[in-house]
């Protein structure tokens, strides 16, 4: 499903509250302070998942800041991709990015 800029479409609107979501979980998982020998297992799950989270969150910050951009989310597994002029764009853990041809985004995928 691609996602508009337009804040009133559906796929916005959820694309929104998935955003506030994540980062509520991520305050809510304040789990920097907690010793690690302390963490039960969710909360162990939580950390190991605020990487990916906080990479998803600036994917989707960059792409409101390239109009070029097509954001499209798996409605299966909520994974989110960005496309710019049918070539997709990659981020790595820390939120830089990079765009790969189509020949190599294929191999890659």
């Amino acid at each position: 499903m691609e996602i508009s800029r337009n804040p009133e479409s559906v796929g916005s609107v959820e694309l929104e509250s998935t955003i506030e979501a994540l980062e509520n979980e991520l305050e809510h998982f304040a789990i920097a302070t907690v010793p690690e020998s302390h963490l039960n297992e969710d909360q162990q799950i939580a950390k190991n998942d605020i990487p990916a989270v906080k990479r998803q969150i600036k994917m989707v910050q960059e792409y409101h800041k390239n109009p070029q951009w097509k954001l499209f989310m798996d409605e299966e597994t909520g994974n989110i991709k960005i496309f710019e002029e049918g070539n997709e764009v990659v981020f790595d853990e820390v939120g830089c990015y990079r765009v790969l041809p189509k020949d190599q985004a294929s191999e890659n995928g």
